[in-house]
């Protein structure tokens, strides 16, 4: 049987009708569909551009990027599990270095893994089939979720892309038997342990999609042990360079700044030992965080949603290995996220939103064909479904990502979770935008005060010893920052975590005062003495 229009029940070879039936036939498709692909990536491109830097930076994203800024100044720097891996810490400092220090620069490398992730559909062409393929790619393109996390300075992106780039790798062994396809593997597994903790699950997805479908392809094709063994053998030199490969990346990124090379060879277990003994205190909810997983991707994702159960069902019914293993996928990222993430995280959704994604092309693919060669009734019926889903994509991926500024619930007004403080799909530490404003009136008294050197304004933050990210990313311009315990010295501007104070009130009569929200669960307030009120 055929799924998708290309992928056979082995789903590893494409059929008659998706390679066309004569050259000059099969040529022009091959140029039809590289033009069609350019055009995706292209769009996928222009969503992740646009209005790129309207959304203020966000907790995540301030933490690193100031360990960014003390690394540049001090010269140093050293692996820490609480900044996830370092590719993208390294990302920014490039950009720091050589590029600029702004916000739309250091977003720029999550848009560019969130285009090449859209890309890898086109890849599985033949897995998936021509069409099936191009509406995955739609569907990651437009995604609201993956939108909305690959505009975003965040190791997420990164980890989906080489995770991706290692499932395309595995296929493309299965498919030629190349060996150069095992040494990609080793490089997309050697960049994605250099992304985030839980690369293990993600990389090792596609080591399981190798090891399946090779024991299959063996036993189908009744290849015997001594077979199989001779055949091992031959792939050692390369699997060894794949390894050494993995190594050295992975070696060349975690190293310590500047580099001690006496120290380089035990670089993977000094960051073993190091991330075990941070994640062993951060993983693991008090219950099991299935239901807000789900229901992200019923919120966020209707439409892939629907057309990738309808993928799997059919696929799965018609045999399809691939579409099986997609499906084992998405199950297994769901399951385990629930078990070890230690509160609701809806990056998280978009690992399983991949797998997915791939599915729902085949879905769509699928229903597409069943509309057009339905009777009048049930073609009108699948249309109105139809135009329901795709109206509640667009407009829940345009209101996340450029209208639902720090809460996009969406079109959907669904929480599984009360108490959950915070969005369905949002990053949970995005400020509002009271707080740009706060910081827009930060400069402008700056510059009233101070002229050119507006640099110079002495800003208190009543705070104590207390980190308060991403202030400390928006205050990094302020030469005289001083974090105390209570005002003192009549300074002209200061900031508090939490809400106005009683005491403050008193203390700080005669300032002005401004809210808003760092975090939804972390208000801030701005207390300033206009230029206007003083006398020197």
């Amino acid at each position: 049987m055929v799924v998708s229009g290309g992928a056979t029940d082995r789903g590893i070879d494409r059929t008659q009708e998706s390679r066309g039936e004569g050259g000059v036939l099969s040529h022009l498709l091959d140029d039809r569909y590289l033009l069609t692909a350019v055009a995706i990536l292209l769009f996928a491109a222009s969503l992740r551009l646009y209005s790129l830097n309207e959304r203020m930076f966000h907790y995540d994203e301030g933490q690193v990027l100031y360990f960014v800024h003390l690394a540049a100044e001090r010269g140093a720097w050293s692996y820490s599990p609480a900044l996830h891996g370092p590719l993208m810490f390294h990302a920014g400092s490039l950009i720091l270095s050589y590029l600029g220090d702004a916000e739309f620069l250091f977003r720029l490398p999550a848009v560019a893994f969130g285009i090449g992730t859209v890309s890898t559909p086109f890849l599985l062409r033949d897995e998936l089939g021509d069409r099936a393929s191009a509406f995955a790619a739609v569907l990651l393109a437009t995604s609201p979720l993956f939108l909305y996390y690959t505009r975003f300075y965040r190791s997420d992106p990164a980890l989906l892309f080489f995770s991706s780039v290692a499932l395309v790798s595995a296929a493309a062994f299965v498919r030629t038997r190349r060996s150069r396809y095992i040494v990609a593997l080793g490089i997309a597994a050697g960049f994605a342990a250099t992304t985030k903790e839980n690369f293990p699950l993600e990389i090792g997805m596609s080591f399981l999609f190798l090891m399946l479908f090779l024991s299959l392809s063996a036993r189908v094709n009744g290849t015997g042990p001594g077979e199989l063994a001779r055949a091992f053998l031959r792939r050692v030199p390369w699997l060894l360079l794949a390894s050494l490969l993995a190594y050295v990346i992975f070696v060349a990124l975690y190293a310590p700044r500047p580099v001690e090379p006496s120290r380089l060879p035990g670089t993977p277990l000094t960051v073993l030992s190091t991330a075990l003994e941070y994640w062993s205190g951060h993983s693991g909810g008090d219950v099991p965080f299935l239901p807000f997983y789900a229901a992200l991707l019923l919120v966020a994702e209707p439409l892939i949603l629907v057309a990738g159960l309808t993928g799997a069902y059919l696929g799965l019914r018609d045999g399809s290995r691939f579409h099986g293993f997609l499906a084992a996928w998405v199950v297994i990222d769901l399951v385990a996220y629930s078990v070890v993430a230690d509160g609701r995280m809806p990056w998280l959704g978009i690992y399983g939103l991949y797998p997915l994604a791939l599915l729902a092309g085949t879905g769509l693919d699928r229903l597409v064909r069943v509309w057009r060669e339905s009777d009048r009734a049930t073609g009108r019926a699948l249309l109105l479904a139809g135009v329901l889903l795709l109206s509640g994509h667009g407009v829940q991926a345009a209101g996340s990502n450029y209208v639902w500024y720090d809460d996009a619930a969406g079109i959907f007004d669904l929480d599984p979770y009360p108490g959950y403080d915070g969005s369905m799909i949002v990053q949970w530490g995005q400020p509002d935008r009271e707080v740009r404003e706060i910081l827009e009136t930060l400069r402008s008294q700056a510059e009233e005060r101070h002229g050119s050197l507006w640099r110079d304004l002495r800003i208190q933050v009543v705070s104590g010893d207390k980190l308060m990210h991403p202030m400390q990313w928006y205050l990094r311009e302020y030469r005289d920052v001083e974090y105390v315990d209570e005002p003192r010295g009549d300074p002209p501007v200061v900031m508090v975590p939490g809400y106005p104070r009683d005491e403050l009130a008193v203390e700080l009569e005669g300032y002005r005062v401004m809210e808003g929200r760092i975090t939804p669960g972390d208000p801030l307030t701005l207390y300033y003495r206009p230029v206007r009120d003083t006398t020197g």
